[in-house]
């Protein structure tokens, strides 16, 4: 049967190509050299100018770039040698953690090449790029160059007869790396080196500019360097982490051809130098006089420089493939996570949905659902990208904590022993073990964990919040103030820092700092419902109960499967009609409030049923409704009220009085204190059923009649 369909299908002409559109096929091993050669340029970044001498000076690698276009080959064609060597390349020196690097909260930049300074490649960056090449076909073994990574990755880990082992194969099978020079076919099309190299300048000085808090600096550096270099991943992830970065349809584009000269800041030479030490030597009334006169007569623009002669034809598609990318990592870094889920899970062209099948754009997907509080799905892309990568590091700390808030204790202890293992010194590593520590509820070693992670990355945002999180619950709310501070320090836009010290306003009795620091949480992330069910919790204490409202209201609107901020709402509704003369509120205000309360307590019942809390309160709430009154508790302010008997809502008290019963046998206590109303409204109920069947055995015997 079978070979009789395949005989079919292949006698079945084949559907006819319209001419001139080229196929799916054809595009694909169009972009995969076109990619490689970009990422090769950002390998080997080299002034073009005046080359004989001194002055030709090559920069760092650009890992970042180099990775993304590298990536985007290797999803488009999993056998290209040459792309499966530079990716390995590129994770052995920390690439994979400059794709996606959410720095500064992140500690991405803290121990991979920063400038011209080079940092000996990790453990797991080792394990990740020795993985990418075993996962290779045979030719990969037949390529010196990936040899060499190979036997480099191996030399980290101390596995010295492997490294000389993958070298001596490939030498005596008569492989031969055959180097293109940079700038040449595909990539001279693109961008010009001297372009690249300025654009790499002006990135490093973002750098600089933003390691000093000067955040405007920071983004017209990056402004400067995007309008040299279109393709530079590395300032544009800069952009977006400042949350400075115009949308990508603006900034994603091709650059004019014409030479621009525009002033890009007010900077005075001497005062530069005053700020980078370089006068540390001069005396000190000359050091003095750099910040006078003399600096306000002095500035500097950006000269003319030549652009690059791209041409839509090459450049453009590749730009057009990267577009999406690029608004997906900005829309996270503003907490657009639904905006972000659109562009990479929504419908998109073929092409650049293979383009996208990487690890790092899972742990973007999850990221974007973990701001969102949508864990399931978060742990779903997490797992994926470690199914395609089992040494990715990078983001493993976020997967920690959507392990922790589903509280899967195997799942998280797993994870913790499996980064330890690959790196015991990796600060990610600490933070999922302080996790795994504290679903435990053991704080203390769980805040060690977390300060061990401080002190291995001393820039990671995160791990003082954890550690300041863990602090509290040790009841040392000082400390906790200070770990969060340090973390506002590594990130003026870590939310979750502003909520931790709004926690601990809270709990020593400052409700107004704490809703001045929940509010400024929120207004950096806007789409948080969380964040504002603490800030009508935190005005509900300081006694402003219509503000109060408002913000729950808005939190429902914006996550309606709230059930808490819902069951909060109910109960300062009921609240205020309680306090109605203090608050001076109508009857008819009372009787609306009331049923709005009973209408919120119904949902919140249907979003959890299992809550018995919630079923008492609706017993309590359709026994006012009915006209009923149970006994009053102990700490009633108001006056008792007689019992009486509800006249309707029997059948509905009573369910909700079982089932709270049902799903907790100590609220029997509960139901007890409520008085003798209860077995009351059982006998009406009892009353109303016989009565109800006797009905029924009359209706029956005269239609049997």
């Amino acid at each position: 049967m079978r070979a009789a369909a395949a005989a079919a299908a292949a006698r079945r002409p084949a559907a006819p190509r319209t001419a001139g559109v080229p196929s799916v096929d054809d595009m694909d091993r169009r972009r995969v050299p076109q990619l490689i050669a970009l990422a090769e340029m950002y390998l080997h970044v080299a002034d073009d100018a005046e080359s004989g001498t001194s002055t030709a000076v090559s920069l760092a690698p650009d890992w970042a770039s180099a990775t993304l276009y590298a990536c985007m080959a290797l999803a488009l064609d999993p056998d290209h040698v040459d792309a499966r060597r530079i990716v390995a390349l590129c994770y052995l020196n920390g690439g994979a953690e400059l794709l996606f690097p959410f720095s500064p909260s992140s500690y991405g930049q803290t121990r991979t090449p920063d400038g011209y300074q080079a940092r000996s490649p990790t453990r797991a960056c080792a394990l990740a790029a020795i993985y990418l090449l075993q996962r290779g076909s045979r030719a990969t073994f037949l390529d010196l160059g990936s040899a060499r990574v190979y036997a480099s990755a191996s030399m980290v880990l101390g596995r010295y007869k492997e490294a000389h082992d993958a070298l001596a194969y490939t030498m005596q099978q008569g492989g031969a790396k055959r180097k293109a020079a940079p700038g040449t076919s595909a990539s001279a099309s693109l961008v010009s080196p001297h372009d690249m190299y300025m654009g790499q300048v002006y990135t490093q000085l973002a750098r600089m500019a933003m390691k000093q808090a000067k955040y405007t600096d920071a983004a017209k550096y990056c402004e400067a360097a995007r309008d040299l270099d279109p393709y530079n991943w590395g300032a544009w992830t800069m952009l977006c982490d400042m949350a400075l970065a115009p949308p990508a349809s603006e900034a994603w584009k091709l650059p004019k051809r014409e030479a621009a000269s525009r002033p890009m800041r007010q900077v005075t030479p001497r005062a530069a130098a005053l700020r980078s030490g370089m006068t540390r030597e001069a005396p000190r009334t000359l050091a003095t006089r750099t910040n006078t006169d003399d600096a306000r007569r002095r500035t500097v623009s950006k000269p003319a420089v030549p652009r690059s002669a791209s041409g839509p034809a090459t450049s453009a598609p590749l730009l057009d493939m990267t577009r999406d990318l690029a608004e997906a990592y900005r829309c996270v870094r503003r907490y657009e996570g639904q905006r972000a889920l659109e562009l990479l899970c929504g419908p998109v062209p073929s092409v650049r949905r293979r383009a996208y099948r990487i690890a790092g754009v899972h742990c973007l997907v999850g990221r974007a659902l973990h701001d969102m509080t949508e864990y399931t799905d978060a742990e779903m892309h997490f797992r994926r990208a470690r199914a395609m990568e089992p040494y990715l590091c990078m983001h493993m700390d976020i997967y920690s904590l959507v392990l922790f808030q589903l509280h899967r204790e195997v799942a998280l202890s797993a994870l913790a022993q499996d980064l330890l293992a690959m790196d015991p010194r990796a600060a990610i590593a600490h933070i999922a073990a302080g996790n795994t520590w504290s679903l435990q509820h053991q704080h203390d070693a769980a805040y060690q964990c977390f300060r061990q992670a401080t002190l291995v990355a001393p820039e990671c945002a995160y791990a003082y919040t954890l550690a300041g999180y863990e602090a509290l619950e040790l009841e040392q709310p000082a400390r906790a103030v200070r770990l969060f501070l340090c973390a506002r320090r590594c990130d003026r836009r870590h939310w979750n820092a502003l909520a931790g010290l709004g926690q601990v306003y809270l709990r020593q009795g400052y409700e107004l700092r704490a809703s001045e620091a929940y509010a400024q949480a929120f207004l950096i992330n806007r789409h948080n419902a969380v964040l504002l069910d603490l800030l009508g919790w935190t005005l509900e204490q300081a006694g402003d109960a219509d503000g109060a409202l408002a913000v729950y209201q808005r939190a429902i609107d914006m996550q309606p499967k709230a059930a808490m901020t819902r069951l909060k709402k109910a109960q300062l509704l009921l609240a205020t009609v309680r306090a109605a003369d203090d608050l001076r509120l109508s009857p008819r205000e009372c009787t609306q409030r009331r049923q709005a309360a009973h209408a919120e307590l119904l949902r919140v019942c249907a979003l959890v049923p299992s809550e018995p809390r919630v079923h008492l309160m609706l017993a309590r709430s359709y026994m006012r409704m009915g006209g009923g009154h149970f006994a009053p508790s102990e700490d009633s302010t108001p006056p008792p009220s007689p019992l009486r008997l509800p006249h309707a809502y029997h059948a509905e008290i009573t369910h909700h009085l079982a089932t709270a019963v049902d799903l907790d046998p100590r609220c029997v206590r509960d139901v007890h204190a409520m008085g003798d109303m209860p077995k009351l409204v059982y006998q009406a109920t009892g009353a109303m059923i016989a009565e109800d069947e006797e009905q029924d055995d009359v209706d029956g015997y005269i239609w049997e009649g």
